[in-house]
């Protein structure tokens, strides 16, 4: 479990496909995921135990948040299986500010990790060539670009992560630079983490709506 820092209001925070850029990252990824709103001191557990594998891969068998409005966490270790972590939850107010941040253990072998995330739902605008083409062919290929009326987002992590520019309002407060990386420390666990997406203010646009992210 996580402590949280001060979110802004309506926040998730969750983990999104990772996109390796060095050949030492093969297959094996640590990741940790948490969903949040507001001023939390920890993080609800989403599932009993650390996921893998195969599981959350696609649309069909995303992980569902069952009330986006609080705090919560997972931990999922990602290998071949599959190229994304799949999320849903459905939006619980017109135009509901949604937050993706993306962490992974401050170790030599994460070192080339980049990440990127892509929301998917009702209201928001088509997704580019450009962009559809930079999604891995697993994700670009899901059943989940056939429902009507969905559009897009893509939100891609900086190649250079040697400072904390990329970050957001909420975690440029609460990250510095260690060692070269913009690294978090969380005091409640007492862990520190590299990261490697931040992205604030994602505006989810339909009371309602079934919104995933991968």
């Amino acid at each position: 479990r996580q402590a949280a820092p001060r979110s802004p209001s309506g926040a998730v925070v969750v983990f999104a496909f990772a996109m390796p850029r060095a050949a030492m990252l093969r297959c094996r990824l640590a990741l940790a995921a948490s969903v949040c709103v507001g001023l939390v001191h920890a993080h609800r557990a989403l599932i009993r135990s650390s996921s893998c594998d195969g599981d959350f891969g696609s649309s069909a068998t995303a992980l569902a948040v069952p009330d986006p409005s609080i705090s919560w966490a997972f931990q999922h270790y990602m290998d071949c299986t599959h190229r994304a972590v799949w999320m849903n939850f459905t939006s619980p107010a017109d135009n509901f500010t949604f937050y993706i941040g993306v962490g992974t253990p401050p170790m030599p072998r994460f070192a080339d990790l980049r990440a990127d995330a892509v929301i998917i739902g009702p209201g928001l605008p088509p997704l580019s060539d450009a962009d559809t083409a930079l999604l891995p062919a697993e994700v670009r290929n899901d059943s989940v670009w056939s429902t009507a009326g969905i559009g897009a987002v893509l939100i891609r992590g900086p190649a250079n992560q040697s400072t904390c520019a990329h970050m957001g309002r909420v975690m440029k407060n609460e990250s510095t630079v260690k060692n070269g990386r913009c690294d978090f420390y969380e005091p409640y666990g007492q862990t520190n983490s590299w990261r490697i997406l931040d992205a604030d203010d994602n505006i989810i646009p339909q009371n309602g709506g079934a919104y995933y992210v991968a």
